[in-house]
């Protein structure tokens, strides 16, 4: 089954129809009310996308062009440090 809304998600696994890969942050409260629960998978890195959107007819303002520039700069990071690790 897939499901595209972090909602649903979360109310089909309540409702018994199986698991599910979500964000913590996404259960934080069925986690402390323990209508779900969580586990850690140690060696597992699951790595996720996300994008900066915004309305283009919309001018962006100094600190969300400072903001988006912070993010760019971050990313690269990770990149160049990969880019430098020898392949065996």
């Amino acid at each position: 089954m897939e499901l595209g809304h972090t909602e649903a998600i979360k109310q089909a696994v309540m409702a018994g129809l199986g698991i599910a890969f979500i964000s913590v942050h996404a259960v934080r409260g069925e986690v402390a009310s323990r209508r779900l629960s969580a586990l850690r998978l140690k060696g597992v890195r699951i790595r996720r996308h996300f994008h900066v959107i915004h309305n283009e007819a919309r001018t962006l303002g100094a600190s969300a062009r400072a903001f988006i520039g912070l993010l760019e700069t971050a990313s690269e990071a990770p990149r160049k440090a990969r880019a430098k690790t020898p392949r065996v």
